[in-house]
């Protein structure tokens, strides 16, 4: 239910409104502080878009949104390609890596673990070869003396680095162990 009274109210408030106007003068004012309104809104929105156009980044506009994800993923997709490629190459055969392997371990130049001059002592020190150490008969000659040996890496797999001394000669060289997989006798 409504209230007489406010019902009368409004119709006093529209009749006394409606009687209002003005003048010409009133009227141009406003319309030229509109229009001046209008116009510094729309210049002041032009240099709102040339400032975002500026800043928009080159692949913001080569790459929309929706396609940017997915630019992102087909490249990580090709680096990762590239990588694996690359990783999966051999850059060299396999008995040339175990060669460098080997002047690395040699350059290394690593104390021994156990000094003997006997083999046999050596390979019962160096029992977790899954080998036994065998004299080559290049060296059985009475001109080479054992030093001693120490476990090393070769392809990743343990070995035995020996140290022998040239009797004639009194150098030292290092010699190597190794049990022969299937993969070196392939190469």
């Amino acid at each position: 239910m409504k209230d007489p009274n406010l019902k009368a109210v409004d119709e006093a408030l529209r009749t006394h409104y409606a009687s209002k106007s003005l003048s010409e003068n009133q009227h141009n004012e406003l319309l030229a502080m509109q229009i001046s309104a209008f116009e510094s809104q729309t210049v002041s929105q032009k240099e709102g878009t040339q400032k975002t156009e500026i800043k928009t980044r080159w692949w913001d506009r080569l790459f929309p949104t929706s396609y940017r994800y997915a630019f992102y993923m087909t490249a990580f997709m090709f680096l990762g390609c590239l990588f694996a490629v690359y990783k999966l190459l051999d850059h060299a055969p396999l008995s040339q890596r175990i060669m460098n392997e080997i002047v690395y371990n040699h350059k290394q130049d690593m104390p021994i673990e156990i000094a003997s001059d006997s083999l046999t002592d050596i390979g019962e020190y160096l029992n977790k070869l899954g080998f036994s150490i065998i004299l080559p008969s290049a060296l059985a000659k009475p001109n080479w003396k054992f030093l001693g040996g120490r476990y090393c890496s070769i392809n990743g797999k343990l070995a035995a680095q020996l140290k022998i001394k040239n009797m004639k000669d009194n150098n030292t060289y290092t010699f190597y162990q190794a049990s022969v997989g299937n993969d070196l006798k392939k190469s």
